[in-house]
């Protein structure tokens, strides 16, 4: 797999609400942006691709759900990546109405640095390499131009894909128990642990109650996944303001554990362990370790 030289850094639209007394964020302090096939998730979408072949293959329904999906790119793109599964069902939640009914529309402008290779022929084949290639035939199988920036979905595609309004904290509401075969709840944790940041405060901070908050949503994740079913966040967790180690404790605390074979870089592990042998200090090698898609083994 050849992957584009450029180094890619996007934020979604994870819509997801809260504050202190009523658990809701204003819409305005939420990011309104997406894009397809996130070249920064590659290896989780691979890897989320392998494990559901290797783990689902033989169910009649297979239920993937996008939390915080925005205008549905993400969900689209995983329709496009997992078209040859029968019996798969995408199912796209987010906040905002707006948001939703933009998805269910399936129209979209693509003039991003992000999307790019999807458009312009010149872009794609200057900086594009395998996984963008394959990406790019499966976005023109399904999607058509309208006007030189515009793409629409095309009549009849992707029945198996539907959208709702919802709140993540109320996931346990949505799904039934024992429901979900795969979640996407990709930067999404930030906007309900994180304070709000602005132009005075950059920093995100987090919330006094973000240790209850992050157990009653694992709890709730714990809940509506299938037994072996699995949680995706985003490997950027901890650039948002997520505290890596608490967000591990919690899973691990919850019935999950983490798919080991998110791939690390070596040198950064070495130096990782050669700090616990000195110091004790485990903190470098749990980041090293860290992975963002957890399973769920135990019910709680």
């Amino acid at each position: 797999m050849k992957i584009s030289p450029i180094s890619y850094k996007t934020y979604s639209f994870k819509s997801c609400l809260r504050n202190e007394k009523t658990n809701i964020v204003p819409l305005g302090e939420l990011i309104h942006q997406t894009s397809f096939f996130r070249r920064d998730e590659i290896i989780t979408d691979l890897l989320l691709q392998k494990y559901l072949k290797e783990n689902f293959s033989n169910q009649d329904e297979i239920n993937l759900v996008s939390m915080g999906c925005s205008s549905g790119k993400e969900l689209y793109s995983y329709a496009m990546m997992l078209d040859d599964f029968k019996g798969l069902k995408l199912i796209g939640v987010d906040v905002s109405q707006n948001a939703i009914d933009e998805a269910q529309k399936g129209r979209y402008i693509i003039d991003s640095h992000y999307e790019n290779f999807l458009r312009d022929e010149s872009y794609f084949y200057y900086y594009g390499g395998d996984y963008e290639r394959r990406c790019a035939k499966k976005f023109h199988n399904y999607f058509h131009p309208v006007g030189n920036k515009e793409f629409q979905l095309n009549d009849g595609a992707f029945e198996n894909c539907s959208f709702k309004q919802g709140n993540a904290l109320e996931i346990d509401k949505l799904f039934k128990k024992d429901s979900v075969d795969i979640l996407l709840f990709r930067n999404t944790l930030y906007h309900l642990l994180c304070e709000p940041s602005s132009e005075d405060n950059p920093k995100r901070v987090m919330t006094s109650n973000h240790i209850e908050v992050l157990n009653d949503v694992a709890k709730k994740i714990n809940r509506v996944l299938k037994p072996n079913g699995v949680v995706a966040f985003s490997y950027r967790e901890q650039d948002t303001g997520i505290d890596i180690n608490e967000l591990m404790d919690v899973m691990l605390a919850n019935g999950f554990e983490p798919v080991r074979e998110y791939p690390v870089n070596e040198y950064k592990l070495e130096y990782a362990r050669e700090m616990l042998r000195k110091y004790n200090d485990d903190s470098y090698l749990r980041k090293e370790l860290y992975s963002n898609i957890w399973k769920k083994v135990q019910q709680v």
